[in-house]
């Protein structure tokens, strides 16, 4: 009678658990912010993309995906590509977001932007966590990149990889998908529509124009840190990549805030590790960057300045495609 009892019971209580959880995780996307100006539309529109569709997969931080216009590299030069990122992504994460675009894709060439290189696990701030972890599925992936950028920081991981209900408290009285975090000061060319997620190919374009200094033309030949975690990390995709076959190659959008001194800390470890790299700061002139109309901010380029940006990096793509 008694271990009737017990099975009885445990059978409920393991039933209540699972369907708390089922409960759980269906509801909790309605509560969570969607971010529209960054990782959310591009996520949402990669797992749209055919299986296997794409030869060129850009991965990086927002210079990249504002840099970058994969829809017009995609339907104007044939060269299927999406760019897979996320603002303020540092290479732990960035690796991260390779592990998931490998799911569903099998590229090529793997182009990294390398804005945050600089950026150590330690030095990741709160709203990367959020615009890097909240749109992507849970996974233990996830759960253990979020352990390294959150200094082993168990409960702020789980948060961040399985329960992000529990960050946006304020949040909770808002319900629908596309919902929170919408900046409305931005005019982005982006529409959350399915059709319209696959046509932008993770790329954004904004029409705003701001007047900015351009670093790079200035003589500054001081030398970064690469941290070795971000080292480690470049190394990790570049041996994923020789085991898919694919080619990696290290590369820098132009932005204004972007110095001599980074390009030849990147070209050293590049260099040191037989990466191709590509500084397209050294090409302004020929690309006719105009510091005066082709920038959103001081980090990063408006539409019209990735469209003279993309037409011009089209030719070193075809190097290796």
């Amino acid at each position: 009678m008694f271990r009737n009892n017990f099975l009885r019971w445990s059978i409920k209580i393991i039933s209540g658990i699972a369907a708390f959880l089922i409960i759980f995780f269906a509801v909790q996307p309605f509560f969570v912010p969607t971010y529209l100006q960054d990782s959310t539309p591009v996520v949402k529109g990669y797992k749209y993309l055919e299986k296997n569709s794409i030869d060129a997969l850009f991965l990086g931080s927002s210079q990249m995906f504002c840099s970058v216009d994969a829809g017009r590299l995609t339907n104007e030069y044939g060269i299927s590509s999406y760019d897979f990122g996320a603002s303020a992504q540092n290479m732990t994460q960035t690796e991260y977001y390779f592990s998931e675009a490998l799911k569903t894709q099998d590229p090529k060439l793997v182009m990294l932007e390398v804005c945050n290189i600089f950026t150590a696990d330690k030095d990741v701030h709160d709203n990367s966590l959020s615009w890097n972890f909240t749109p992507m599925k849970p996974s233990v992936t996830k759960f253990r990149t979020a352990m390294k950028v959150c200094d082993n920081n168990f409960y702020k991981s789980f948060k961040y990889s399985y329960a992000p209900i529990l960050l946006y408290h304020s949040r909770w009285t808002v319900i629908g998908d596309f919902s929170f975090g919408e900046e409305k000061d931005f005019d982005v060319v982006l529409h959350p529509k399915k059709y319209a997620l696959i046509s932008s190919r993770g790329f954004f374009g904004r029409d705003h124009v701001e007047k900015h200094e351009i670093d790079f033309l200035k003589d500054d030949y001081n030398e970064k840190i690469i941290p070795e975690e971000c080292k480690q990390a470049i190394l990790n995709i570049a041996q994923t990549c020789r085991e898919n076959g694919a080619k990696l190659v290290l590369f820098k959008t132009p932005v204004s805030c972007w110095t001599k001194g980074d390009s030849l800390s990147v070209r050293k470890f590049a260099d040191e590790n037989g990466f191709d790299f590509y500084d397209f700061n050294e090409n302004i002139g020929e690309i006719g960057i105009d510091e005066n109309t082709d920038f959103y901010n001081i980090d990063h380029l408006n539409i019209q300045g990735a469209e003279k940006f993309t037409d011009y990096f089209v030719e070193t793509l075809k190097k290796y495609l």
